[in-house]
């Protein structure tokens, strides 16, 4: 292991855009490229290495508010640095773009801190296991029939035993197609792989429930944000009235909140 006696010295941010091959879209919100924002902390010579989705407003975040405050101090004290970043947006707010700028300054400094100990992030962490499933996740809205079957025929190659498909088209007017979807989905997949069902909040409470009541008939295993993630009360009633597990919390960064709703059971 390293001995540190370095300190944080500066922060490079640059912000990626990745065009998509075609549009897509989920249940809610359509899109033609996907923007990363990464983060690079140096403390000597070593670097580590974050990032996260988001505007490339988040970059702005972290060149003129974060960065200067995690600088000169020890690369070891991490929670020290998240609480001094979170201490220091409080004027602005602390959630959504401001907690994803704040999110991938924090994964750089993890992995600053493993590479100063000259261990993999797994290791430094507490590794719990060798190895976890992958899943298959896609299936946009924008896709036709032909084009998710052709991502299952790469997901089944690619050794997928579970799969993830977005429904609540145009949110929620068109159902009927929604669940034909889901139907392709298991007739190619197969009775053994697990399907996931991610609807990014676009049915509204009676049409989750009867949605999801179909959805149960399909062996779905995982219902994800039937309905938005604000409504608790919603998600609730579908947990209490499905099979399925029920998901929600992908857009909460208030820490409280996402713990409750992460994942009800």
């Amino acid at each position: 292991m390293h001995v540190n006696n370095s300190t944080i010295e500066h922060v490079d941010v640059e912000v990626y855009r990745v065009g998509t091959p075609q549009a897509e879209a989920d249940g809610t919100l359509c899109w033609d490229a996907t923007t990363a924002v990464v983060v690079q902390v140096h403390a000597g010579d070593t670097t580590g290495l974050g990032w996260t989705y988001s505007s490339s407003s988040a970059a702005g975040v972290i060149r003129e508010e974060l960065a200067a405050v995690i600088c000169g101090r020890d690369p070891f004290d991490i929670r020290g640095a998240w609480q001094v970043m979170h201490r220091h947006c409080r004027n602005f707010g602390t959630r959504g773009l401001v907690m994803q700028a704040l999110s991938a300054v924090d994964i750089a400094l993890w992995d600053l801190k493993a590479r100063l100990c000259d261990l993999p992030l797994t290791v430094m962490l507490g590794q719990a296991r060798s190895a976890v499933p992958i899943y298959g996740s896609g299936g946009f809205t924008t896709l036709d029939e032909i084009g998710l079957g052709e991502q299952i025929s790469e997901w089944r190659a690619a050794g997928c035993r579970s799969m993830k498909i977005k429904s609540g088209q145009d949110w929620g007017t068109a159902v009927a197609r929604d669940l034909s979807r889901v139907e392709q989905v298991r007739e190619l997949a197969g009775a053994e792989v697990d399907l996931m069902v991610d609807a990014n909040g676009g049915y509204t409470l009676g049409q989750a429930r009867r949605v999801g009541a179909a959805l149960d008939d399909l062996g779905v295993v995982w219902f994800e944000e039937p309905v938005s993630s604000d409504d608790i009360a919603g998600l609730g009633v579908l947990r209490n009235a499905l099979r399925c597990d029920v998901a929600a919390g992908e857009y909460v960064s208030d820490n409280t909140l996402s713990v409750y709703v992460k994942r009800l059971r």
